[in-house]
């Protein structure tokens, strides 16, 4: 109880840190899409995402709740995923450091957060660095600690350091479990793309969303091991010390009771961990490239209780400079419940409505 109040206090004292002012109406709910066309940049094909993404994220989405948000046909970084994330409390949060995040990103973010004005959804903005395709807030998650029954787990992938580390946890709300798995960034070692390109620079790419089942009871994830190399902590903390370690990701979610089903290398080529766990579709899983195995489709049918659905084709192209771009990467699911009571978020501290460069 201790903890979860002390929880509680954190996700308060973030937001009186750095919560924006309430929306004037009802948030949006469902997926956030840049509108793009992928053949911009004069290296991929020609693909919108009006076109075959669209297609594929109605096999798991009502159409209203597709929300396209425009972006500047000069901006080469359509992936929403990286840019924003859930946060416990129910708030988006995106990070702010034009210091150390690619200048491509600032565009984007940009359009982002106009989308977010327009669409009524509650944000906040943290001013450092965060991927949110290494950090991922799984609300849903079902697993076990001492033979506990537990809800919620934070995952973060390549912190900087240590400090950096406790900066994202912190910018969560210091949620009472986070496991912590470095992706292979080792040149000699790292799975490759046919192009010859690193296959897991980030840990959506090896680790795929949390996929719980319709009772509540049981929380599966689909692992490509080699992505993960240095193995696993369970409550990382700054000296270094942790609750419990193990020599692999796969092993850590043994350890808590969840699911693991394994993606073999040909299944990781095909973008199987990118894939889309939609909460308007729970018994179903959006799956990138048509071509995925049997194998992985037995998997997520007999392990994770899901059906797989297809896109029509993985948009980019995968032997330019890239490999190619899965849905996973050009979607962001909105927040599915309500933010916590005004009790919780006190904003007495709060000032009057800002512009996010004065932060």
């Amino acid at each position: 109880m201790r903890q979860l109040q002390a929880w509680a206090n954190g996700l308060a004292q973030a937001a009186t840190q750095y919560l924006w002012p309430e929306p004037p109406g009802p948030a949006a709910q469902g997926v956030v899409v840049f509108d793009h066309d992928f053949g911009n940049d004069g290296l991929n094909p020609p693909g919108h995402t009006r076109g075959s993404l669209l297609n594929a994220l109605k096999k798991i989405y009502p159409v209203d709740v597709i929300h396209f948000v425009a972006l500047d046909p000069a901006c080469e970084y359509p992936f929403p995923r990286n840019l924003a994330g859930n946060a416990p409390d129910g708030v988006m949060l995106l990070a702010d450091d034009p210091n150390d995040e690619p200048r491509r990103w600032d565009c984007a973010r940009e359009a982002l957060i106009e989308g977010f004005k327009q669409l009524n959804v509650p944000y906040r903005v943290v001013p450092f660095n965060i991927n949110f395709a290494d950090v991922t807030w799984e609300g849903e998650a079902i697993f076990f600690v001492n033979g506990e029954k537990q809800q919620g787990l934070l995952f973060i992938s390549n912190a900087h350091d240590l400090q950096h580390y406790e900066q994202i946890r912190q910018a969560f709300g210091a949620p009472p479990y986070t496991v912590y798995a470095n992706t292979n960034k080792d040149q000699r070692t790292m799975p490759r793309t046919p192009a010859g390109q690193p296959g897991c620079y980030d840990a959506d790419l090896g680790r795929s969303a949390v996929m719980t089942d319709a009772k509540n009871e049981r929380s599966t994830v689909a692992i490509h091991e080699p992505c993960f190399d240095d193995g696993a902590a369970l409550n990382l903390q700054p000296d270094g010390r942790s609750l419990h370690k193990t020599r692999t990701l796969s092993e850590m979610m043994d350890y808590l009771g969840i699911g693991v089903v394994s993606v073999d290398e040909n299944d990781h080529l095909r973008m199987v961990p990118n894939l889309i766990v939609s909460s308007y579709e729970p018994d179903k899983v959006l799956l990138p490239d048509p071509d995925t195995s049997k194998t992985m489709r037995h998997q997520l049918r007999t392990k994770a209780g899901r059906m797989p659905v297809f896109g029509e084709e993985l948009l980019g192209h995968p032997g330019v400079t890239e490999p190619p771009f899965a849905t996973h990467c050009t979607t962001l699911e909105l927040p599915k419940a309500p933010r916590t009571t005004s009790e919780t978020l006190q904003l007495e501290n709060d000032p009057a409505p800002r512009d996010k460069r004065e932060l």
